[in-house]
């Protein structure tokens, strides 16, 4: 899930993965199939990529998360 957006090319993109690995400490959050997520997962690492990388050809917009769930991750990440 992206969480900020640099404001040129040259910086980087926020983001935080899901995994479906019960053992990670993070948000939970539960299956979404409609984009893509059929097991319950956890949103636990925040990472980043070169902004220059996110083009249409390798990025994807699935949909939007719950609100609860996109407050908490915000919340705790962000």
């Amino acid at each position: 899930m992206v969480i900020e957006v640099p404001a040129s090319v040259e910086g980087r993109i926020t983001v935080v993965t899901r995994t479906s690995q019960p053992v990670k400490k993070g948000i939970p959050h539960d299956p979404m199939p409609e984009i893509g997520l059929r097991k319950p997962g956890v949103f636990a690492n925040l990472g980043s990529a070169p902004a220059v990388l996110w083009t249409p050809r390798n990025v994807q917009h699935l949909g939007r998360l719950p609100e609860d769930v996109l407050s908490r991750v915000i919340e705790r990440f962000g």
